[in-house]
């Protein structure tokens, strides 16, 4: 029976004829809630277009699940945002003009153009990635008749014959702009970086970034009247007249010939870095092991052990400079001293440095990674030279002038992406030392096989085999009962004293430090030994802030002072009244 025959009423459905007679609209689907949230380094001011790169995963994850630019979302200042929660903060709304992919396929570089200041409201989702609703970032009070007269000033000073060469070509422009976008105007022309970016962003009123923009605007002329093109201070004439080597003065040049735009800040920190660091070698000072005997004995009581340890290696270093060898040498051995808290290893590095005629600079290792050893790479925001270079600006000293102690060398992380053990393989060996490059300075080597590594640890076992290798490992025993009283009595008393000024107001009977050595529980250091030292100190100076009578500390007022604790690790409780 043909279908067209079958009455209406009697059909189960629609023939295939009308079905494919329809129009086919399928259902859009339905747009995600709320605005995707990017948290970038930089954050394009409205009106602002500003290329920022995918650094951070978060960064290149928000911008991949936008469909095609152009696309909207609420950006927020990285430096600014909290670890959780973004309610409250103030960002802007802001169109994804384009992206560009790497070699690899991922985000690499996106276009920002910046429309206007929004709130956080509400945090709509968190994963695969935050989407938040916003709401209109509104200042709390109305601009007085005083602000928008110290808008008319800042407008005339940006773009009078002292201004911004650009805020003066558009000088038109801005006169008939209103406050609001005015002031983001000028900070555009202003380049603001880091933090002077994130808080012009949360500058929701007009008034508040025209206090910034005048703060800023000042401090960058009367940087400008004191080092004006030409005089000697000027980064290029400093790079004319300093004795660098050749290789480092193209650099510099270099860096100088780059240094304009947004990158402007970064090439001239390079500049300045370069100039603050000493290129020629000092000659090599004599090592007084006499004078490191002496300072030995001063410090640590007993530990024959490792102060001929140390000695030896200090023979051998001089050695070799009466050889004119160069002191580190080519076998990448450094000392490593290891031993439970508080039993001087710092001590011992430091007079090390001393009898060398160096200065010697801590590093600690605990929790660090490789970019805090290397710096990072220029192309990256907040970039800055790593913890070797830093240590030898503000030192203002070759690597031949410095003692580097590398403490605790067996907390170093091994389970992260930026692991520290390749650098510090590559700092202690000789072979590979001659010629470290840091990240910010990519171009130039830095020798600093002429420095001397030293390094400090609690647990042995606790240090990567590869590096454990590299280290000429001396072990630090525990202080005897004798050796914490003998060093109480010269050298933690004395200084607890010093430092409070405090000789003439307390005084210690040798009976008080007998019974502080040993009616208290056991400890291998002196870190609780100067503990119980100052709690004493404390209420010695009650009394005598009391009578004004000096202050006689004996055995008896040690033990109702602090009462004994034979289960705390401290070693005693809190001083009761008395």
């Amino acid at each position: 029976m043909n279908d067209d025959a079958t009455p209406p009423s009697r059909r189960l459905g629609p023939t295939w004829e009308e079905m494919l007679a329809w129009p086919y609209e399928p259902t859009p689907p339905s747009p995600p809630p709320g605005y995707l949230l990017l948290p970038t380094e930089g954050v394009p001011l409205p009106g602002e277009a500003l290329e920022v790169s995918a650094h951070w995963d978060d960064e290149e994850i928000a911008l991949a699940t936008l469909p095609a630019p152009p696309g909207e979302v609420v950006v927020l200042p990285r430096l600014t945002l909290p670890a959780i929660d973004p309610v409250g903060r103030v960002g802007v709304l802001t169109v994804v003009d384009g992206v560009q992919r790497d070699d690899h396929g991922g985000i690499a570089t996106a276009r920002l153009i910046g429309q206007r200041r929004v709130r956080v409201a509400r945090c709509l989702q968190t994963t695969p990635h935050v989407r938040v609703e916003i709401e209109t970032a509104r200042p709390a009070s109305d601009p007085t008749d005083a602000d928008h007269r110290r808008l008319d000033r800042l407008r005339a000073r940006m773009s009078g014959p002292t201004g911004v060469p650009r805020a003066a070509d558009r000088s038109g422009e801005l006169r008939a702009m209103r406050p609001d976008p005015l002031t983001d105007a000028l900070a555009v022309l202003l380049h603001p970086g880091g933090h002077d970016r994130a808080a012009l962003i949360e500058a929701v009123a007009w008034a508040d970034r025209v206090a910034l923009l005048s703060r800023w605007w000042a401090r960058s002329h009367r940087s400008e009247r004191r080092s004006p093109r030409g005089d000697p201070t000027d980064l290029a004439s400093r790079v004319r007249r300093a004795d660098l080597p050749t290789e480092v003065r193209r650099v510099a040049e270099r860096a100088l010939k780059n240094a304009h735009g947004l990158e402007r800040t970064v090439h001239e920190e390079v500049v300045r870095c370069v100039l603050d660091l000493r290129w020629t070698p000092p000659p090599v000072l004599p090592i007084d092991l006499d004078a490191a005997r002496s300072r030995l004995d001063a410090s640590h009581a007993g530990m024959e052990t490792v102060k001929e340890a140390v000695l030896d290696h200090l023979a051998v270093l001089e050695w070799r400079r009466r050889r004119g060898q160069p002191v580190a040498g080519p076998s990448g051995v450094n000392l490593c001293l290891i031993g439970p808290p508080g039993t001087g290893k710092t001590t011992i590095a430091e007079a090390v440095a001393a009898a060398m005629g160096r200065r010697c600079e801590r590093i600690a290792l605990g929790g660090v990674d490789d970019i805090f050893l290397v710096g990072a790479d220029r192309a990256y925001n907040r970039a800055r030279p790593g913890e070797i270079v830093r240590r030898l600006r503000s030192a203002k000293a070759h690597p031949q002038e410095l003692v580097f102690l590398l403490d605790e060398i067996d907390k170093i992380p091994t389970q992260t992406s930026h692991p520290p053990l390749p650098v510090l393989l590559a700092l202690l060996d000789p072979a590979q030392n001659v010629a470290w490059r840091d990240h910010f300075l990519d171009d130039i080597p830095l020798d600093l096989s002429g420095s001397v590594f030293l390094a400090t640890a609690n647990d042995a076992a606790a240090i990567p085999a590869p590096l454990r290798d590299r280290l000429h490992l001396i072990h630090v025993p525990r202080y005897s009962p004798t050796a914490q009283l003998a060093i109480g009595r010269s050298h933690v008393l004395p200084t607890v004293l010093a430092r409070l000024d405090a000789t003439t107001a307390v005084n210690f009977t040798d009976e008080a430090l007998a019974v502080l050595v040993a009616d208290y529980p056991a400890i291998g250091g002196l870190r609780q030994l100067e503990q119980r030292l100052m709690v004493l100190v404390g209420r010695a100076l009650r009394r005598h802030l009391a009578t004004g009578e000096v202050t006689l500390v004996d055995a008896a007022r040690v033990r109702g002072w602090i009462p004994a604790a034979p289960d705390s690790r401290v070693g005693f409780h809190a001083a009761v009244r008395r």
